[in-house]
C-alpha cells in the first residue's frame, strides 16, 4: 500500500451483488406480505403476536438488514495502485443493528395492522396508520445505516458523507414505501385474489430498500486513515463470510417462513373441512333418527 494518509480511496462495485441484494429485499417483502395475511385470519392474540413476529423477522431480518449488509459487501475500495482495502464488520453493532431493524418494523406493522380498512372493519374514525407506521420505518432504516455505516465497518479510512444525497435517500424509502404499503394494507383488502398485487408490492418494497441502502453509500466518500481500525476491535466478522451468512441466511429464513405459512394455511383448511364435514354427518345422522322415531310412531298410532 503506497497510498499517503489522507489521499481518495476509488469505490467500484459489483453487480451481482446489488441484484443479489435487490432478490433478498423482494423475497423478504412477499415473505413479509403472506405472513401478515395468515396474520389476519388466526384467532387469538397469541397466535396473531406470533404471526406479527415472523413477519418482522422476514422483513426486518431479511428484506432490510441482510439486503444491507449483502449491499456492503458490494462496495469494493481500491488505492491508485489498484490495491484493495480490506473491509470488516464488528460483532457487537452488528448484532445491536439487527435488533434495531427487527424492532422498527414490528412496531411499525403493529401499528399497520390495526388499520380498519386491512382489518375489514367498519369503523366511524380512520385512523392514519399508514403515515405512522412509514415513521417508523423510516426511523429503523435510518437508525440501522448510521450504525452500519459509521460504525460496524472497520477499515483503515475515514468516511464523509453528503447531507444532501442522505435526505434524498430518505425521502426515497418514504415515497417507494409508501406505494407499496397502501398497495398491502389497502388495495389487497378489495382484490384479495390479485398475486399481481402481491408481487408488485414486494418488488416496490424491494426497491424501497435498495434504493435508499445504495442512495445512502453513494453519499459516502472514503479517504485513508492512519489509525488501524480493524486493530483495535475485539471481535470482527470477515468480510465475504458476512456476505454468505446475510445472503444465505436470508434466503433460508423466507424460504422456511413461507413453507410455515403455506402449510399451516393448508392445515387449518383441511381442518376446517373435516370439521365441516363431521357436523354434516352428525346432522344428517339426526335427522335420519328423528324421522325413524317420528315414522315409529306413527306406526303404533
Amino acid at each position: 500500500m503506497t497510498s499517503d494518509v489522507g489521499s481518495s480511496i476509488h469505490q467500484f462495485w459489483s453487480w451481482s451483488m446489488i441484484l443479489l441484494s435487490y432478490l433478498i429485499s423482494t423475497t423478504g417483502s412477499y415473505c413479509t406480505i403472506q405472513l401478515m395475511e395468515n396474520w389476519r385470519r388466526v384467532d387469538g392474540v397469541v397466535h396473531k403476536r406470533v404471526m406479527l413476529s415472523l413477519s418482522a423477522l422476514a422483513l426486518g431480518g431479511c428484506g432490510i438488514w441482510c439486503t444491507h449488509f449483502t449491499g456492503m459487501t458490494a462496495l469494493k475500495l481500491e488505492f491508485e495502485d489498484g490495491t484493495s482495502l480490506e473491509m470488516d464488520f464488528e460483532l457487537g453493532l452488528t448484532i445491536l443493528s439487527f435488533i434495531f431493524a427487527v424492532l422498527g418494523v414490528l412496531i411499525g406493522l403493529k401499528i399497520a395492522s390495526m388499520d380498519p380498512y386491512f382489518l375489514e372493519m367498519e369503523a366511524a374514525r380512520r385512523k392514519e396508520m399508514l403515515a405512522a407506521n412509514l415513521k417508523n420505518m423510516k426511523m429503523s432504516a435510518v437508525v440501522n445505516r448510521n450504525a452500519v455505516t459509521r460504525r460496524i465497518k472497520r477499515t483503515n479510512a475515514t468516511m464523509e458523507l453528503n447531507a444532501g444525497i442522505v435526505t434524498l435517500s430518505v425521502f426515497i424509502a418514504f415515497f417507494t414505501a409508501n406505494a407499496a404499503f397502501w398497495i398491502l394494507f389497502r388495495a389487497l383488502t378489495f382484490m384479495p385474489d390479485s398475486e399481481l398485487l402481491r408481487l408488485g408490492s414486494a418488488l416496490i418494497m424491494g426497491v424501497a430498500v435498495c434504493a435508499t441502502h445504495y442512495c445512502g453509500m453513494g453519499a459516502a466518500s472514503y479517504k485513508l486513515s492512519a489509525e488501524n481500525f480493524s486493530g483495535s476491535t475485539r471481535f470482527i466478522i470477515n468480510r465475504s463470510e458476512a456476505a454468505i451468512v446475510a445472503s444465505h441466511g436470508a434466503l433460508l429464513t423466507c424460504y422456511w417462513l413461507a413453507s410455515f405459512s403455506v402449510v399451516r394455511s393448508v392445515r387449518i383448511a383441511e381442518m376446517s373441512a373435516t370439521a365441516t364435514t363431521i357436523r354434516e354427518g352428525v346432522s344428517r345422522h339426526d335427522k335420519s333418527k328423528s324421522r325413524k322415531n317420528s315414522n315409529q310412531r306413527i306406526h303404533v298410532g
